[in-house]
């Protein structure tokens, strides 16, 4: 496995910030909040933070 550097704060905060604007985007365009919806939302959350709490804690 190749040596991966972790992210730096500032790109933490942009995806993060990125990730949040794109759900609020969702959420207020969306006609109905079904379960598929926030299944999917999850789910995006859950490969959005994954990288960024593992990169936090390698920098500590």
């Amino acid at each position: 496995m190749s040596y991966r550097r972790p992210l730096t704060y500032t790109q933490m905060v942009v995806i993060a910030v990125l990730w949040l604007a794109l759900v609020i985007w969702i959420l207020i365009g969306s006609t109905r909040l079904d379960g598929l919806t926030l299944l999917t939302l999850l789910a995006s959350g859950v490969l959005v933070f994954y990288p960024i709490i593992k990169s936090y804690r390698q920098r500590k």
